[in-house]
């Protein structure tokens, strides 16, 4: 009955949004380019043009990331090094290109899956697979078992449904899963904790 009724309600904000896409435009900037993702792409309105930017932005970021990690072999293996921005006070007053670039150089491409590719190259996406695997390996075993029954287990779901959001995202949006490692670390723990707890069964 929930899952209908939020359907339901869902339908409803899409219908208003829909028959008078205008309607976006009455509410402040920042909600603007969220809520124009609720109208569907037509001829005859033009409320989609808030995000045409946005969206440049981003591919052009996603490209060269892509092209800065299959620069040559050391750089698919490796990545590359990041150059930190000496001014940041005038980045706005700034070219697009150059405000790209220097983007580009602080390895902030707005996707996380070309910001690991692109600074740290293969070695570092296995690392980081690698540690997560570690971290998560015997903590998703527990949820799956027990399901949310205690503090461990609400941890452990709060870790995985990171780490997944991360993944499912990671080509379009995201940096490095420095939140993600957080939680898995704090699930780990606490995973660690309850079976170091647990009465020893012989």
């Amino acid at each position: 009955m929930l899952l209908i009724a939020v359907l339901s309600g869902l339908g409803v904000v899409l219908g208003v949004f829909n028959a008078n896409p205008e309607i976006i435009y009455k509410f402040p900037t920042r909600f603007q380019r969220t809520f124009s993702i609720l109208v569907f792409k037509s001829p005859f309105q033009d409320v989609h043009a808030i995000v045409e930017g946005s969206n440049e932005w981003h591919y052009e970021l996603m490209k060269r990331g892509y092209r800065k990690w299959v620069d040559n072999p050391l750089t698919i293996l490796f990545g590359n090094r990041v150059v930190s921005a000496r001014d940041m006070s005038s980045f706005y007053q700034r070219t697009y290109y150059e405000r790209v670039q220097i983007a580009e150089n602080m390895a902030a491409y707005e996707s996380g899956l070309w910001t690991i590719l692109a600074t740290l190259g293969v070695v570092g996406f296995i690392l980081y697979f690698s540690l997560f695997k570690y971290l998560l390996g015997p903590v998703i075993r527990s949820l799956w078992r027990h399901k949310i029954t205690d503090y461990p287990s609400a941890f452990a779901f709060l870790a995985v449904a990171s780490i997944s959001a991360w993944v499912i995202f990671c080509w379009v949006a995201g940096h490095f899963p420095s939140e993600p490692l957080m939680l898995a670390v704090i699930a780990r723990a606490a995973y660690d904790d309850q079976q170091e707890q647990a009465p020893c069964i012989s």
